[in-house]
């Protein structure tokens, strides 16, 4: 470990010669990758004064009744069983489920610091590697024949939702771009560094995704569940009396609360909130033919069947 001398540091310079020494500096993490941010208060936002919290939503341990307060107009969350939800690619969580994060979160807790060559996720990324979107839902080939040949993130043209793949494409581009800026990381892009659901990667994300994991696991074990930082982002499918949840966004809160043996998570919907079976005739990519009905059926149900721990421990992840 580097002792504190040896830390870059501005102390003890006139205002001039700081700001010239910040410029250096920020210059020479920008061409590393890195971003210098000047990091926020050791308070928890727990402590923050009360003028500048915002006002939570109420939570409900019920998801139907959350649906139902944000249908009647109030914004509401509620506690998600983690053990319920998973990844749009097919992968999940809860102690007998299996999903890279999760494990990777594991390997954390037990051993820091952990090196991202040693990580399960690292490991992951070697052997998921889709050739494409139709390939990219993990344990069902060829989920979509309109995704073949399309790039592998772009299998986030869900069925259900109705933006075309050049809108879908620029969203996944334009969250994955500000999510790793806003963590210190602003030079990662996807055509160059690959997508974090699926390799091949560089090491500068997964040492990303390894950084975030760790950030994340100290915060949840030091102040607990912030809900001032966000609510993490659902779906909730439905096929008959069976459901499941669906990540939206908070996939680093999710495998961090999987693996500290939380068995909810602070969730909120996101339209169109319930994805039920029996609409399926109704969902736009069907009824704009980029998906058929059989696809769509075959990928929704095997959200629901997909054994993922049978199948990591098959690829000896």
């Amino acid at each position: 470990m580097k002792s504190d001398s040896m830390k870059p540091t501005t102390a003890g310079l006139g205002v001039n010669a700081q700001s010239h020494a910040k410029a250096l500096l920020k210059k020479a993490f920008a061409h590393l990758g890195l971003e210098l941010r000047r990091l926020p208060s050791a308070k928890s936002s727990a402590n923050a004064p009360v003028s500048h919290r915002r006002e939570l939503s109420p939570i409900f341990e019920d998801p139907f009744e959350a649906l139902h307060h944000m249908r009647g107009g109030v914004t509401a969350a509620f506690h998600c069983p983690i053990a319920q939800a998973g990844l749009l690619n097919g992968l999940t969580f809860g102690p007998s489920n299996w999903n890279p994060f999760s494990k990777t979160a594991l390997q954390i807790l037990s051993k820091t610091p952990l090196r991202y060559e040693d990580t399960i996720l690292r490991s992951f990324y070697a052997i998921w590697q889709p050739n494409d979107a139709a390939e990219a839902v993990v344990g069902l080939p060829q989920s979509c024949g309109f995704l073949k040949g399309l790039s592998p993130y772009l299998y986030y043209l869900l069925p259900w939702r109705s933006l075309s793949i050049d809108a879908i494409d620029h969203e996944v581009q334009r969250w994955h771009s500000s999510d790793y800026r806003e963590h210190g990381f602003p030079s990662v892009m996807i055509d160059q560094h690959g997508f974090r659901d699926h390799g091949p990667v560089t090491k500068v994300v997964g040492q990303a995704e390894v950084n975030r994991l760790t950030n994340v696991l100290n915060s949840l074990n030091g102040t607990g569940y912030d809900r001032q930082q966000g609510d993490v982002a659902m779906w909730l499918l439905k096929r008959g009396d069976e459901i499941r949840f669906l990540n939206a966004g908070g996939l680093h809160r999710m495998a961090a609360a999987d693996a500290l043996g939380h068995e909810t998570i602070p969730a909120r919907f996101v339209e169109p909130a319930v994805v039920d079976i029996v609409e399926i005739d109704y969902w736009p990519q069907i009824r704009m033919g980029t998906w058929t009905r059989d696809e769509a059926l075959r990928y929704f149900n095997h959200l629901f069947d997909f054994d993922a721990m049978t199948w990591a421990r098959q690829q000896g992840l």
